[in-house]
């Protein structure tokens, strides 16, 4: 969000080239976080740490779920809630919506050209969970034809069978050729402190199953 607000990406590689057209001397204004409404859809773990940096940035924050009324009273990170059943009307509310609840046969192509042509045309999506989420070609036409600002996308359709695997493109449309998608090839959570903190969380929950205690991040 904060890449899509001050454009630092794009700015980087003009600035690289020799072009000082984005000097403050162009009066080409960039954008802030303050202020900016970001829904969320899904707030588990992913979901609630994202609305809580949000926060940080003095952000509206939206959180998309089921049933909303199961989080009113615990609900530490003054964050508004409101159900996916609704999200075809209140989508139009978000300057950003990042995508951040599991694939399921109820979420699967929840995000379609219906509902992106109801967000604000200078809005951005953001999709860390899985592409099904978004009905492929819905996407590719919402950017094609700048119904929404842009998209950052991690998370795809097509994926390879090995990491030698080259030249597979992720999506059956050319969606890698369009200027107003950001994209990583799943890699936005890969980081060497998220494996530390897996190791001591598996490490504690087996100190915990012989002991006889409650695990961490338990399911069922």
């Amino acid at each position: 969000m904060l890449d899509s607000e001050i454009k630092l990406s794009k700015s980087n590689l003009k600035f690289k080239s020799g072009d000082w057209s984005d000097s403050f001397s162009s009066h080409i204004f960039r954008g802030e976080l303050l202020g900016r409404h970001l829904g969320v859809i899904g707030f588990g773990r992913i979901g609630k740490e994202i609305i809580k940096r949000a926060t940080a940035f003095k952000m509206k924050t939206t959180a998309i779920v089921r049933n909303p009324y199961k989080y009113y009273k615990n609900n530490s990170l003054k964050a508004k809630f409101s159900s996916v059943y609704n999200l075809k009307k209140i989508i139009k509310n978000f300057d950003y919506l990042i995508i951040a609840c599991p694939l399921t046969d109820e979420t699967r192509e929840l995000i379609t050209l219906e509902k992106l042509k109801n967000m604000k045309k200078s809005a951005a999506i953001i999709n860390i969970s899985r592409a099904s989420i978004i009905k492929e070609e819905d996407l590719y036409v919402a950017l094609k034809k700048n119904i929404i600002r842009e998209a950052f996308i991690d998370v795809w359709y097509n994926y390879p069978r090995s990491n030698n695997t080259k030249n597979l493109l992720p999506s059956k449309f050319p969606i890698l050729k369009l200027d107003n998608i950001t994209v990583s090839p799943h890699t936005s959570a890969w980081t060497k402190q998220m494996l530390n903190r897996r190791f001591k969380i598996i490490g504690k929950n087996i100190l915990n199953l012989s002991e006889g205690k409650k695990l961490i991040n338990q399911l069922i």
